[in-house]
């Protein structure tokens, strides 16, 4: 699993627009998948995309840590949207 805060940069913006650029690689099926399945979620309830996000909100990552990687790839630690914390 894997957290993301929502920093003041990225307030505004959509919950899909967001994990889109976080999971550059990921297609737009799998990112709606993950959502409808609540493989992603948005302060520990279950979202569609369409949310804003405020500064401080929480995204939750249920996904492997190698599939978060496979659809990340290319893009630093530092270049990776929001205060990510892996968790366990």
């Amino acid at each position: 699993m894997r957290l993301v805060t929502v920093t003041k940069n990225e307030a505004g913006q959509r919950l899909d627009k967001l994990l889109f650029k976080y999971m550059n690689l990921a297609g737009k099926s799998f990112v709606y998948k993950m959502l409808r399945k609540k493989n992603i979620t948005l302060n520990g309830k279950k979202c569609d995309g369409s949310e804003r996000l405020l500064e401080g909100d929480e995204i939750r990552l249920f996904l492997s840590e190698e599939t978060i990687e496979k659809f990340s790839e290319g893009k630093s630690a530092e270049g990776q949207p929001g205060k990510v914390r892996d968790c366990l």
